[in-house]
This record gives structure tokens, C-alpha cells and sequence, in this order.
């Protein structure tokens, strides 16, 4: 039985080595399962991908100066300002219903076969969408008319504090079926690999999960998407609600899970009483606000300002004030 279940593991080592790493050189199994019995050989294993440096080295892999932005409505940054957070939706808050399913058309039909719930898949999975802070961006006008009330809104200018130490990871979305080709390669590479060994991942798209969640139809293309991911990878001891996960309504009337990105110098409503703030705060990510950019279609930007100003010191934060014309310039106003 222990060389059987050995054999099994040393396979599994050959997978990593063989296929993974042909395309992910970076990465590795964070947990692994073998499928058989004490007196058959294994055919096939299932498990999670590590997320640390799971993008390293591949054009998943964000290079970025760490500034980002999130295009929304003056309302809305009210909320996100007042609350002292912005929040990680769950995939199933997501208004793009095929993601997770248009790059598993690699895989074939039985896709949602090897998958007994969606749903629910979709539940252990978060995320919140952002986009580049570069002049291209801010000049975006697919962007500021979907995402800002046609101007009228705000960009929010913002970064990550301490990310290397959490459970989650960046990557950049990538669009259309050209940017299939890592997914394209695994899948050969795994196909190859189960003829020559007769040893395979067990329901291999379920196991691919958290980089199918990096893949969007072409016609999304303009959001220039950077997306921040957590997974829940529902094995036992690793399904457990997100030290900052609460439960509230979306906006379908239905409710969901969410997790908690507080801003930095406001004072967090904590998730678990049991917890002090600090820990709270060294365990999750926070968001530090470097400027708010009033859109270009504001119809009273002197309210604006002054009402931006209170709320900045009202919730003890230090972000500037600007201002982007009908030209496109940006103009810092304080």
C-alpha cells in the first residue's frame, strides 16, 4: 500500500514538474488528494493551486507602479468614504454571467458537468476590479460613462498596503480567445501526460479555476482590467470565511458575501468581536486613497470639492482633490 500511495505522489510531482511549471514556472500544489484504493494504482489526483507568485514570469503577471483606479459614482464614493472600506464581491455579483465559463470552452462541453454547482463555486470566489492609474485610463471615456455616470462621478486613485503578506493575488485580465494559449498549453500538455503515465487531474477545469477567473469575452476589452482575488479553495480547514467577510444585500434584492478592503486612517467597524482592530488590520488589506478625480460632466464642482473636503476630514484621510476638464487635462485643486 505505501509504495502503491508513494507512486501516486511521486506522480504527482511529475505533473507539477511536467506540466504545470511548462507553463506557470512559478508556482505549486498547495494541497493535493489522491483518488484509489490501498491495492490499485492512482489514476488521477485533485488539489489548489498556490496563488503565491502564481503569475510570476507570464502575462498574467501585474508589473505595475501599484497605483490603481475605481471609476464610480459620487454616491457611491459617500459610502465607501463613510463605511470606511471598499468591498470584494463574490463572482456570483459579478454582471458578466460567462465569467469563469469563456475560457473553459477549451475544455470542452463537459465543462459544467465536472462542475456540481456553480453557484457555489462562484461563492468561494472574490473579487474587486480596477484598472491602471495611467493617462490612458483617466482618459478613458468607455470607463468614465459605464462606471461614473457619464462624468459626473469620480475616479478614486488608489493603492494596496502590505499585499505580499495575504492570501490574495493581482493579475491582468486577459481578453478574447487569442489570450487562451496558457489554458490551450495546459490542457495539451495534461492530455499528453495522462497517455504517457495514465495519470491525470481529477475534473482539471475545476482545478483551474482561479486562472480561468483571469479570462473575459474581447468586448470588455476597454476596462483594461487588474483584478484582486481571493479563493476560498473549500477544502477542510480552508473554507472558512475571510477574516474581513460579512454578508449583506446586493443589489438584485439578494444576499451575498463580501469581503472588507478598509481604508487606511479610518477607523474599521471590526468583523469578529473576538479580534482587536489592530489585528484586523495586519491580517487584511487596506486601501489608501491618494486622490479623488472629480469627472468632467460634474454639474456643481464647487459643492463638490467642498463636500469632498469635509468628508476627508471628517474620516480622518489625506487624500487630494482633483479635477479632470472636458478637454481631458487633470488639475489638482487640493
Amino acid at each position: 500500500m505505501n509504495d502503491i500511495m508513494e507512486t501516486g505522489f511521486d506522480k504527482i510531482h511529475l505533473f507539477e514538474k511536467m506540466v504545470l511549471k511548462k507553463v506557470f514556472s512559478s508556482t505549486r500544489l498547495k494541497q493535493s488528494t489522491i483518488f484509489g484504493s490501498p491495492d490499485i494504482e492512482p489514476r488521477s489526483f485533485d488539489g489548489h493551486l498556490s496563488t503565491n507568485n502564481l503569475f510570476s514570469s507570464t502575462n498574467y503577471e501585474y508589473t505595475g507602479d501599484g497605483l490603481f483606479v475605481h471609476f464610480t459614482t459620487l454616491s457611491a464614493l459617500s459610502l465607501i468614504i463613510k463605511n470606511g472600506f471598499l468591498r470584494m464581491s463574490e463572482f456570483n455579483c459579478l454582471s458578466d454571467k460567462t465569467e469563469l465559463l469563456f475560457a473553459s470552452e477549451i475544455f470542452g462541453v463537459d465543462f459544467i458537468r465536472h462542475i456540481n454547482n456553480l453557484e457555489e463555486e462562484r461563492s468561494n470566489m472574490f473579487c474587486l476590479s480596477a484598472c491602471k492609474s495611467t493617462a490612458d485610463t483617466m482618459n478613458n471615456q468607455y470607463m468614465w460613462d459605464n462606471y461614473a455616470s457619464h462624468g459626473r462621478g469620480c475616479a478614486i486613485e488608489y493603492k494596496f498596503s502590505q499585499m505580499d503578506i495575504f492570501n490574495m493575488f493581482l493579475g491582468e485580465i486577459q481578453y478574447g480567445k487569442r489570450k487562451l494559449g496558457s489554458l490551450m498549453k495546459i490542457k495539451t500538455l495534461a492530455e499528453t501526460f495522462q497517455n504517457e503515465f495514465n495519470f491525470t487531474v481529477s475534473k482539471l477545469p475545476l482545478f483551474l479555476l482561479k486562472v480561468l477567473a483571469f479570462h473575459k469575452d474581447i468586448k470588455f476589452k476597454q476596462e483594461n482590467e487588474v483584478r484582486l482575488m481571493f479563493h476560498r479553495d473549500g477544502s477542510i480547514g480552508n473554507n472558512s470565511p475571510h477574516i474581513s467577510e460579512y454578508r449583506d444585500f446586493y443589489t438584485d434584492n439578494s444576499v451575498r458575501n463580501f469581503i472588507k478592503l478598509h481604508l487606511l486612517g479610518s477607523n474599521p467597524h471590526l468583523p469578529h468581536p473576538q479580534l482587536d482592530e489592530e489585528t484586523v488590520l495586519r491580517l487584511s488589506p487596506q486601501i489608501e486613497i491618494s486622490r479623488i478625480i472629480i469627472g468632467p460632466n460634474n454639474h456643481d464642482l464647487l459643492e463638490t470639492i467642498h463636500q469632498l473636503s469635509i468628508l476627508r476630514k471628517q474620516n480622518n484621510l489625506n487624500f487630494e482633490i482633483w479635477n479632470r476638464n472636458t478637454k481631458g487635462d487633470l488639475k489638482k485643486i487640493n
